[in-house]
């Protein structure tokens, strides 16, 4: 049996510390592509370990987010489906999203 002793100030002051940065991270939030696609989630969860290459690999004529948003949705989300543990890119860039908060407010 293992014995664990928790100090209660010290589980007070990291919930507190959490409370601060999800109070200085709350609205919203303009987030490059490389900071919200990390090569670590990038080898957890595609082919790539980039985004860039993602993309590059992918044919499609993409420059910037703005280009991904007037893809053919169907053709994006097949080739994000063949390529990614993901079954569109909305999932992709959702889970992307929770994961760089979660390490932002201190819960990852």
């Amino acid at each position: 049996m293992v014995k664990l002793e928790s100090n209660v100030e010290d589980i007070i002051q990291k919930f507190e510390q959490i409370k601060r940065n999800v109070e200085e991270n709350s609205g919203e939030h303009v987030i490059p592509f490389n900071n919200l696609f990390t090569s670590e989630f990038m080898n957890n969860y595609t082919d790539f370990d980039s985004i860039d290459n993602l993309i590059r690999s992918s044919c499609f004529p993409i420059r910037s987010s703005e280009d991904i948003e007037n893809l053919p949705s169907d053709e994006w989300n097949r080739y994000i489906q063949k390529h990614t543990r993901f079954s569109s890119w909305d999932e992709m860039v959702q889970t992307a999203a929770k994961e760089y908060f979660a390490k932002k407010i201190g819960l990852l």
